[in-house]
């Protein structure tokens, strides 16, 4: 790289830093989100920011750590969605730092990266256009009553160890509820806007005598939080989610003579999409 060409590259980045110091300091999310141990560690992980800011919007963090990410090159915005919500957050550090636009090569470069976050997001079309195509693979799920279990991409990524003993990557954050009714419009209803990201549904567990569901969900729960696999008592949330393995879950669902009407581990081609469940 040319040495005129490397200094303004430092000089933007040094302006950016800095301007996201001055945030952390007039508490502002972003900045403290980039002046936190983990994202300065290389290994930016949301729920620890949350535990070190002593704060419960996993989705918001989420959001800021995708921006920065972007914003200092490690990885475009992975869906038209994060691209609008990473343009929205360099909107709002530009306002508050008219100093980034006063100068020339801090501006070009911010203008580069929205240009490019513009492109992604124009892609959210062509992604409705598609998610309404794979619709149809959900006809076979519609009105099946049932146990349903889901997470997300990013703590099924992420696993954590339950205690030293147990394998670094066995466990992770799932849901598992329960309806009498449409156990995958259930699970759709939980895609909203607070989320980070979509709902990845895992299993849809069924009795075909259609016993009292509701009693199943419940001895359920009781068997998971009796081997230890509950949420820890010092995070917060809803008492659904547990601290588990898919293995558990069907070894549990066996036991209660369920079947297993829906596994993300075996679906075929036209199933796929069920794993981000769509509108």
């Amino acid at each position: 790289m040319p040495e005129n060409l490397q200094e303004s590259t430092q000089q933007h980045i040094s302006m950016i830093e800095s301007a996201l110091i001055r945030d952390k300091e007039e508490d502002n999310n972003l900045g403290k989100v980039y002046c936190s141990k983990s994202y300065q560690s290389g290994k930016p992980d949301a729920q620890l920011i949350m535990d070190e800011l002593d704060a419960r919007n996993y989705g918001q963090f989420y959001n800021h750590i995708e921006c920065l990410q972007t914003l200092f090159g490690s990885r475009d915005p992975k869906t038209p969605i994060y691209a609008i919500k990473t343009i929205k957050l360099l909107n709002g550090l530009r306002k508050r730092h008219p100093e980034l636009d006063e100068e020339e090569s801090s501006r070009n470069y911010l203008d580069r990266i929205v240009e490019k976050c513009e492109s992604i997001a124009r892609n959210l079309e062509i992604q409705s256009q598609t998610e309404n195509k794979n619709e149809k693979a959900f006809n076979q799920y519609i009105k099946v009553p049932g146990i349903y279990a889901y997470s997300f991409e990013h703590y099924l990524k992420h696993r954590i160890a339950r205690a030293p003993c147990h394998d670094e990557d066995e466990f992770t954050y799932i849901k598992v509820g329960v309806s009498g009714t449409d156990a995958l419009q259930r699970v759709k209803n939980q895609r909203t806007t607070a989320m980070p990201e979509h709902p990845k549904l895992l299993y849809i567990f069924v009795n075909e005598e259609n016993n009292d569901l509701e009693l199943i969900e419940k001895k359920i729960h009781s068997h998971l939080a009796a081997i230890g696999h509950d949420r820890p008592s010092n995070i917060g949330g809803g008492s659904e989610w547990f601290l588990t393995n898919e293995e558990t879950l069907k070894s549990t669902a066996s036991l209660l003579g369920l079947d297993i009407r829906f596994d993300y581990e075996r679906s075929d081609e036209s199933d796929e999409d069920l794993e981000f469940v769509s509108p």
